[in-house]
């Protein structure tokens, strides 16, 4: 029987709110309270006998405590007397003009009302308080208590001192035991609340020392942060409750005290009367306790964690369900709802109430009860506070950050949450899609979000939570914990893997909606259970990333060491096609996703991954030490680029052999670049152009140009250049099919270039296939539209320096099909083609001739001055295959091959691809401290200009030949390290050799942090040679044609900052 909270408390008269203003600056001569105890004050004067709240005992069916508000003001004198007792009650001084306040009291209590009126009775002294999590580790107390200076610990009895004493180098706290919250609510009491002075005056919204809460410290140790009495008032003021709606209600509360969202439940009891319930400190909340005492006190609203609320959902008989049904809202924060759970209560008709709070700025979701528009999905922000929702660009565009302010304090802070605004109300909705510092960043380099993944996994009705791990590894894993009526025995190998088997549906959809590199295999699952090992959460119920890896160290370490060898075969040495079967066996395996795969194919056209062809060079090198221990040979470990360097079983199965002593490699490199290259020369003179030619004129003006590879950075501005031309009427712009749709590829690359097409996408048409066959894979109605073309941009190509040459053939397959549409074009002028080329094409070819002087704008035939990697060497084939094209279709062609140099990110944002080697560079600077010393000169070009000068060379070119572009304006390196080292906060008047910083780089083995570890042979062979002035590309023919090439100046320093704040924004930090 329910026992009715307002039969218990006289409240005849209407609760009169108290005047408080969060959203500007009042004072107490205007009529305004300024603290929280100036509420209890007011209160206690006007709304005396209107109940503050309920405490419940350990046996939550006995009567609670019933305490007023009269109560409460009574009780908060009588603490203050008590605190005098103990010399904690040092009011501020004035000295010497400032106001001097004493050192903090911590307080280290569990939650019950005895911790509301001693936080009240500190901050009504004007003493600072200390609010420190009853669940905090030795380790962090003594840190917090030593970064505040804390002179004091308030202890509950449960709390001893005990745990403290081992952690402290120096003299240990003075430890207070509390006395339990009855005694300050009796009168009989010898604490006398008439020896208590008023509070002093001193109220300053700058005085940030009032309260001190505390991070949670998932990452490391707690940061202390400091507030004012206004922060506390914005609890008071997070609502958007009529008195009408309050009226004979009472809200329960399962949060802790001494954490924000716990703040809210007494602080809306002082401000608009709403009563509250509160569990016993001696219970830990549950779904069952939680339920009685709705019941019992006739509760009609509920404040809890989504632990709780699934605990309450999951109740015998639906009982659960229907108490929260008779609720006004059910406010649920701290932690992601299970969606199962929330869609399941919300079709129930359960008022679920979204809320969202940051210790750092307080409460962001208003308390409502939820009306016909509130969508639960989404979190309704407040409007009394200075909060700003931003969107995002790069790889986080699509999202937005919201930066804000406590009340009336004046600095921002930003919050790690990744935001997606509601469509329907985008400035005031917006719902939590992971955070922005929560990503794991693979040895690869390749960076995981894994929010998606552990929310879809803990949907599971098995499944209790999840959260992925794999920081620095080659293979993202996943921690499991099954649901507590799950009878689980995790040392039971057959029981594990049935339980894996239960939940692998749940996984496998959760891996559908990440990029491959980010899915989980079956065997990077770690299973725990509660009843033996649960995971670490927080006391608002989230599961935190750092201290989970900790805990479950072993357990991770054995299962990364196991996945290595355990689809390893031994290699059946001297036996030729048993060993290309487990060549290919481990090929396949190596595929998040089963497929047929011939063994000639390239591994890479097929969709492998880095981190797949990472798993596939572990799992081979496996089989090789396998094979080594078998036969007794010496075998050395497969080189790291076994995979890129042999695309295909065919060539891994050779690379095997002749790595093993079973084979011998016959061709060399140049031979093999001329064999390639001759072959396609071969297939491009095969080609025949088209016996119709129609009305398309080529003159530059209604050009319809075709642009391969828009999509990325140079091909997005060059689109924008091409549709910004009124020469232009048409441009269809060609690309690989992708996981997002192409618009928001494309839009996203636009983005971060700062241009908007508005207008102009009416004269783009967006198309998807796949150049590497003929015709594009496109029907035959857009093939032939594509006809129509007059110019090209052939741009589309991998920018990836690990693949070989071979690798790169469905390219050159891509290159033939772009020049038979040029043939096959109806334009009644030749068609004009531009390739995107490479220096790198002409890297070594100061090395091979022997001259330092500008490299010539002319065709290259000696493959040996082209750099020693895959991506310049197909560059070059395409090239030759371009050159036999002008010259043998010169009355249906004009085609310029551009060798493009150094380019950076757009100058209008900063964007620039942090993936690519020299932002690495900069990233791996700050991983060693150190800017190595660069001697020479760079030369640099901005993605705009360079996407201007192509659209100047496209239309300006009469003729065919070899053009170049980089910046004429070349700067000296020491002026670009100079900036690097200032905006990163390393030594900027000490530049080791760059020798000696190599080396720095190779002895971190860190990829996350030092990503040069990756690229150490390109750093070594390459990088000073074409980046310092040792190879300078003649640009006086592409001058000409290129008027913006010739102004172009050099970058300036507030340039080179911008790239450097984008990368950090891109996680370079």
């Amino acid at each position: 029987m329910a026992i009715e909270i307002f039969a218990s408390t006289p409240q005849s008269e209407p609760f009169i709110r108290p005047k408080f203003d969060v959203s500007k600056p009042t004072t107490a001569e205007q009529g305004y309270l300024q603290t929280l105890p100036d509420l209890v004050e007011l209160n206690a004067t006007y709304n005396r006998d209107h109940l503050f709240c309920a405490q419940y005992g350990h046996d939550i069916h006995a009567p609670p405590h019933f305490i007023t508000h009269g109560d409460l003001y009574q009780a908060v004198l009588r603490s203050s007397a008590w605190l005098a007792s103990q010399g904690l009650a040092q009011r501020p001084q004035h000295v010497g003009g400032k106001v001097v306040k004493s050192r903090p009291v911590a307080m280290l209590m569990s939650s019950d009302v005895t911790w509301f009126i001693i936080f009240l009775s500190l901050l009504r002294l004007g003493v600072p308080v200390l609010c420190m999590s009853a669940r905090l580790s030795p380790q962090a107390v003594v840190h917090l208590v030593k970064k505040t200076d804390a002179k004091a610990i308030l202890a509950s009895p449960q709390l001893d001192s005990w745990p403290l004493t081992g952690e402290y180098e120096g003299p240990v706290p003075i430890f207070h035991q509390v006395p339990p919250y009855a005694e300050f609510l009796d009168p009989s009491s010898s604490l006398d609340p008439d020896s208590v002075p008023p509070p002093p005056r001193y109220v300053d919204n700058e005085d940030r020392n009032v309260v001190i809460l505390h991070s949670s410290g998932t990452t490391g140790l707690p940061k202390p942060i400091f507030h004012s009495h206004a922060y506390l008032l914005g609890y008071c003021a997070c609502h958007q409750l009529t008195p009408e709606q309050v009226q004979d209600a009472v809200n329960v509360s399962t949060l802790p005290l001494f954490h924000g969202f716990g703040l809210l439940a007494p602080s809306l009891s002082l401000s608009i009367g709403l009563p509250f319930a509160l569990p016993a400190s001696t219970t830990i909340p549950t779904g069952t306790s939680t339920y009685e005492i709705l019941r019992l006190s006739g509760a009609t609203s509920l404040l809890t964690v989504p632990s709780i609320l699934e605990e309450i959902y999951l109740l015998d008989d639906n009982r659960g369900v229907e108490a929260l049904k008779r609720l006004n809202f059910v406010a649920v924060g701290g932690a992601p709802m299970k969606l199962t759970v929330a869609e399941a209560l919300s079709t129930a008709d359960v008022p679920i109430l979204n809320h969202w709070g940051v210790t750092e700025i307080g409460a962001i979701a208003p308390i409502v009860i939820p009306g016909a528009d509130y969508d639960w999905h989404y979190l309704r922000v407040r409007d009394d506070l200075d909060l700003r929702f931003e969107p995002l660009s790069g790889e986080q565009a699509g999202f937005f950050r919201l930066t804000g302010r406590p009340p009336l304090a004046a600095d921002d802070f930003a919050v790690q949450d990744l935001l997606v605004c509601n469509p329907t109300n985008p400035t005031r909705e917006f719902r939590i899609a992971g955070r922005a510092d929560d990503l794991i960043v693979l040895a690869t380099g390749e960076k995981v979000r894994p929010h998606a993944l552990e929310q879809r996994v803990a949907e599971h009705p098995f499944v209790r939570g999840a959260l992925a791990f794999g920081d620095g590894r080659f293979q993202l894993g996943l921690l499991v914990e099954a649901a507590p009526h799950v009878p689980l025995d995790v040392t039971d190998a057959a029981a594990v893997r049935a339980y894996v088997d239960a939940v692998w549906p749940a996984v496998a959809a959760g891996n559908e909606g990440t990029d491959h590199h980010a899915r989980v295999s079956r065997e990077m699952l770690v299973v725990t259970h509660p009843a033996v090992l649960p995971l670490v959460r927080t006391p608002k119920g989230s599961i935190p990333r750092g201290p989970n890896v900790q805990v479950f160290k072993e357990q991770i370490d054995a299962l990364y060491a196991r996945a290595d060898v355990a689809e390893a075969e031994p290699l059946p040495l001297g036996e030729p096609e048993e060993l290309r079967a487990v060549v290919r066996r481990a090929v396949l395996a190596a595929y998040t996703t089963p497929r047929a795969l011939a063994d000639a194919e390239d591994l890479f056209e097929r969709g492998m991954d880095s981190l797949q062809a990472t798993m596939l060079r572990r799992r081979l090198n496996a089989a090789v030490a396998l094979a080594a221990k078998e036969t007794g040979k010496t075998i050395m470990p497969l080189p790291l680029d076994v995979v890129y360097a042999n695309p295909s079983i065919e060539l891994l199965y050779n690379a095997i052999r002749v790595h093993c002593g079973e084979g011998s490699m016959t061709q060399d490199r140049i031979v093999h670049m001329k064999s390639v290259a001759a072959e396609y020369v071969q297939k491009v003179s095969q080609l025949r152009p088209a016996t119709e030619v129609g009305l398309v004129s080529a003159n530059g003006e209604g050009a319809v140009v075709l642009l391969t590879g828009s999509s990325g950075s140079l091909g997005s501005a060059i689109l924008y250049e091409l549709a910004s031309s009124p020469d232009v009427t048409k441009v269809y712009a060609l690309n690989r099919v992708g996981r997002k749709p192409l618009r928001e590829r494309q839009e996203e690359s636009l983005q971060k270039l700062g241009v908007k097409m508005d207008g102009l996408w009416e004269k783009v048409e967006l198309l998807e296939g796949d150049l590497g066959t003929e015709q594009f894979k496109l029907s035959e109605e857009t093939y032939t539209a594509l006809r129509q073309v007059s110019h090209i941009i052939h741009n589309a190509w991998p920018m990836d320096f690990n693949r070989s040459l071979t690798s790169f053939r469905p390219h050159l397959e891509a290159s033939k099909h772009v020049l038979q549409l040029a043939l096959d074009s109806t334009s009644t002028t030749p068609v004009k083609l531009l390739f995107s080329s490479s220096i790198a094409v002409v890297g070594r070819y100061p090395l091979v001739t022997g001259s330092s002087a500008p490299i010539p704008e002319t065709p290259l035939a000696d493959p040996r001055a082209v750099d020693h990697f895959g991506y310049a060497e197909a560059k070059w084939v395409c090239e030759q295959m371009f050159a036999r094209a002008a010259e043998q279709f010169a009355d249906r062609v004009v085609v310029n091959s551009v060798r493009i140099g150094q380019m950076t990110g757009a100058e209008a944002t900063g964007a620039w691809n942090a993936a690519e080697h020299f932002p690495m560079i900069v990233k791996s600077c700050r991983a060693v401290g150190r800017v190595p010393a660069i001697e020479g000169h760079a030369s640099w070009v901005p993605v705009n200009r360079a996407a201007k000068v192509m659209s100047e060379l496209l239309f300006g070119a009469r003729t065919s030949g070899t053009l170049h572009m980089e910046n004429p304006s070349r700067q000296p390196w020491t002026v670009i390290l100079r900036v690097i080292a200032s905006a990163l906060g390393v030594p900027s008047d000490e530049f080791p050799p760059y020798a000696e910083w190599l080396q720095k780089v190779k002895a971190d083995s860190d990829a996350a942090t030092n990503p040069c570890v990756k690229i150490i042979p390109f750093l070594e062979d390459e990088f000073l040679r074409m980046a310092t002035g040792q190879v300078v590309l003649d640009t006086a023919k592409a001058r000409e044609l290129s008027p913006t090439l010739d102004a172009s100046v050099a970058l300036s320093e507030e340039h080179i900052r911008a790239y450097i704040e984008y990368w950090k924004q891109e996680q370079l930090s």
